[in-house]
């Protein structure tokens, strides 16, 4: 068995052409951002937005203004044939936001960055713990296909950033507020109160892996009551503090 780990950059605006892999990979976006599409799905995809990408999933990639670092683990056949029998989230095309593999996979980039040449168990060690949280996390019997177009604005919604309790988006949406929530769960995975977090910490990771601005600044940009407020939250999605992803995202780790 073997696992490859890798930190790849891309360039501004780089278009990929529709392709696929011989090999399961898993990724994690550390800076920049791309948009990904497999058949008639899309995901725009930002800092701390991972992806399993089974093999042979043809895909078309493009990339944002910023271009992307990822962090990427590549399977071998071996493991890639094993992940095709475990139960669980490994089997399908699928993309989470600042979800629950996010902290295993950022130890992984800190495991790899003090043995470069992977000539250490602890780096592959902490690569099948990235597999074991992705394989488990399968959506919490999320559903597959494209959710109603009510559903897909409530989504847009929190990903543009609104800060709106659950009653004003069912209302918005024309629904009960206790449906929403239900649906919302079931299309998504996660309750509304969570999404939304996890989608304020990829924008302040996509600010401070982008930027130079004080941590102060950032909170008050981003709506945060505090700096203090901020890191906790980002600590709390992460398991890192705001400052070590910055030089993280950088390369300096």
């Amino acid at each position: 068995m073997m696992i490859r780990v890798l930190e790849n950059a891309y360039p501004p605006l780089l278009r990929q052409a529709r392709h696929a892999h011989e090999t399961t990979t898993v990724s994690l976006v550390l800076a920049g951002g791309l948009r990904e599409a497999v058949g008639g799905a899309e995901e725009i995809a930002q800092p701390l937005s991972a992806v399993v990408k089974p093999r042979g999933i043809e895909h078309a990639d493009q990339f944002g203004g910023e271009g992307a670092r990822i962090l990427q683990i590549v399977l071998d056949d071996e493991l890639t044939a094993a992940t095709e029998r475990w139960e669980g989230g490994m089997q399908r095309w699928r993309w989470s936001h600042a979800g629950p593999a996010t902290p295993a996979f950022l130890r992984l980039l800190r495991a790899r960055r003090g043995m470069p040449e992977q000539g250490d168990g602890r780096v592959e060690d902490a690569a099948l713990d990235v597999l074991a949280v992705l394989a488990s996390d399968a959506g919490g019997g999320q559903r597959r296909g494209s959710p109603p177009e009510w559903m897909a604005r409530v989504r847009q919604r929190l990903d543009d950033g609104a800060v709106l309790p659950v009653r004003a988006l069912a209302s918005s949406a024309g629904v009960h507020p206790v449906y929403l929530a239900r649906c919302f769960r079931q299309w998504y995975g996660c309750s509304i109160t969570m999404y939304a977090a996890r989608r304020r910490v990829q924008r302040a990771a996509g600010r401070v892996a982008s930027t130079a601005h004080a941590l102060s600044a950032v909170s008050c940009d981003l709506g945060f009551a505090d700096q203090a407020h901020m890191c906790r939250m980002f600590r709390r999605h992460t398991g890192i503090a705001p400052s070590e992803y910055r030089a993280l995202a950088a390369g300096r780790g």
